[in-house]
């Protein structure tokens, strides 16, 4: 028998509001989240940890994070949160400065760290670390130049929609540090509520659906004035979807999406 894998899933893209019985964008984000995580629930296939990469409230009420805290606490083990451009900072400290279910800068799981980034840039759809994130994770490597590491955040560090709204401004940065840094080995993100799996620069960079509706991105961006996400992307709000990684001790990867279905 080989070695014990870490497990991981990655949720992402909750969009809860004050209101659970609201919704949005023709889905029910309360009711596909509870979905999901009665999904994660029944499986045999038991994870160590959740990470939660985002867009957790589509308002930045405090009461979605409420409920997202007992909504999470469900699963009965240690949760990593980071912001997306919906979320509001102040509430989410306060909702997830302790407890099982945290905003934190970095947790070691098995041979693996985890670093977490703030993409968020404020009043924008789209993201940027800036040079506050980038100078921590590169302390953070610097610190610990052998542990394979996983990098968190919202944003996708791919392009993978033309669209501005839909992309890290300075995702090149990252990867330069990436390329100086040969431990780190993925960066799982969302925003863009469906699922990507490619290589750039030797790493492995991921984007997990979103926990209550799916979008077929557009080819082209659009020209003029950008329009709301849900108005320029294909929307289908009856699947929904989350992420399991296994991650070894030498720094190889094993991962798939979980799709669910409404319908």
């Amino acid at each position: 028998m080989g070695p014990v894998p870490v497990r991981v899933v990655h949720l992402t893209d909750t969009h809860l509001l004050a209101d659970p019985a609201a919704h949005w964008g023709r889905a029910h984000p309360a009711a596909a989240l509870e979905q999901v995580l009665a999904s994660i629930r029944r499986d045999p296939w038991r994870p160590d940890l959740c990470l939660v990469g985002g867009d957790l409230s589509e308002d930045g009420s405090d009461a979605a994070y409420v409920h997202l805290r007992g909504a999470l606490e469900s699963l009965s083990m240690p949760v990593c949160v980071v912001p997306g451009n919906h979320d509001a900072p102040q509430g989410m400290r306060r909702e997830f400065s302790g407890g099982s279910v945290r905003w934190v800068r970095s947790v070691d799981a098995g041979g693996w760290r985890i670093h977490s980034l703030d993409s968020q840039r404020q009043g924008h759809a789209r993201g940027r670390l800036g040079s506050e994130e980038l100078a921590a994770l590169d302390a953070s490597l610097r610190a610990e130049a052998i542990r394979p590491t996983l990098v968190l955040l919202h944003h996708p560090v791919a392009t993978v929609c033309p669209m501005s709204s839909c992309q890290l401004e300075d995702a090149s940065e990252l990867l330069v540090i990436a390329c100086r840094f040969p431990q780190v080995r993925v960066a799982v993100a969302g925003h863009l509520h469906c699922a990507d799996d490619r290589v750039e620069q030797g790493v492995r960079l991921l984007v997990t659906p979103s926990t209550c509706l799916q979008a077929e991105h557009p080819t082209d961006e659009p020209v003029g004035e950008e329009p709301p996400f849900l108005e320029v992307h294909r929307i289908d709000s009856a699947r929904r979807g989350y992420r399991r990684l296994e991650l070894f001790a030498d720094g190889s990867i094993e991962t798939q999406v979980v799709w669910l279905d409404a319908r």
